[in-house]
C-alpha cells in the first residue's frame, strides 16, 4: 500500500477537510487522513485478515489472497467513512444545542397525547404515563442522527397516535374487509 496512492483515492473523493494551526498560529487547510502512516493501515488491514482467518474457512493461497481483498475493502471502506475527531468537534453534537427546557416540553406534549389515548386513573396511572412519554423521548433522543430528524420521529408517532384515535370505525373495520367482500347469499 503506497502512501502516494492512498492519499489519491482520498483526494479523488473530495474527503474531510479541516483547518489546524501551523507552527505560526494560521490555519493550514489539511486532510487528517494524510497524517495517518501508511504502514499503520497496514498494521489495520493485517489484524482484519487474522480475525477472517479465524472465522471464515480458506484454503491454499487462493484462499488466503481472497481474504486479503476483503480485508483490504474492508478497511478502504471504514478509511473513507471515518471522520474526523477534530472536525466533529468542531460541527458539535446537536443534542449539546438543545436545551433540557425543550426537551422538557417535548416530554410534556408526549404525555398530553399519551392521556388523550390511553386509559388511566389516579396519579399511579399519570405516573406510569409519565415514565411512558420519557422513555419514548429518550429512545427518540438517542437514535435521532439531528435534531429535525428527532422532531421528524417524535411528529410522526404523535400523529399515528392521533390519526387513529380519530379512525377507530376505520380501524376497526380493517379485519373484516376480507369477509365482507365475500358474496351475503353464500
Amino acid at each position: 500500500m503506497d502512501a502516494d496512492y492512498w492519499m489519491a483515492a482520498q483526494a479523488q473523493r473530495g474527503g474531510a477537510v479541516l483547518a489546524a494551526p501551523d507552527a505560526n498560529g494560521a490555519a493550514e487547510t489539511e486532510d487528517w487522513r494524510t497524517q495517518l502512516q501508511t504502514d499503520s493501515r497496514e498494521r489495520i488491514v493485517n489484524k482484519i485478515m487474522e480475525t477472517l482467518k479465524r472465522h471464515l474457512p480458506h484454503s491454499g493461497e487462493e484462499g488466503l489472497q481472497e481474504l486479503r481483498k476483503i480485508a483490504m475493502k474492508f478497511e478502504e471502506k471504514i478509511y473513507i467513512a471515518a471522520t474526523s475527531p477534530m472536525l466533529s468537534m468542531e460541527r458539535g453534537d446537536w443534542r449539546t444545542q438543545l436545551q433540557p427546557e425543550s426537551r422538557q416540553r417535548i416530554v410534556n406534549k408526549i404525555m398530553e397525547t399519551l392521556k388523550r389515548h390511553l386509559p388511566f386513573s389516579g396519579p399511579e396511572g399519570l405516573q406510569e404515563i409519565k415514565k411512558i412519554a420519557v422513555r419514548f423521548e429518550e429512545k427518540i433522543y438517542s437514535a435521532a442522527s439531528s435534531q429535525s430528524d428527532y422532531l421528524r420521529k417524535i411528529s410522526l408517532k404523535m400523529l399515528s397516535m392521533e390519526t387513529k384515535s380519530q379512525n377507530p370505525i376505520a380501524n376497526s373495520l380493517q379485519p373484516d374487509n376480507a369477509s365482507s367482500s365475500q358474496d351475503p347469499q353464500g
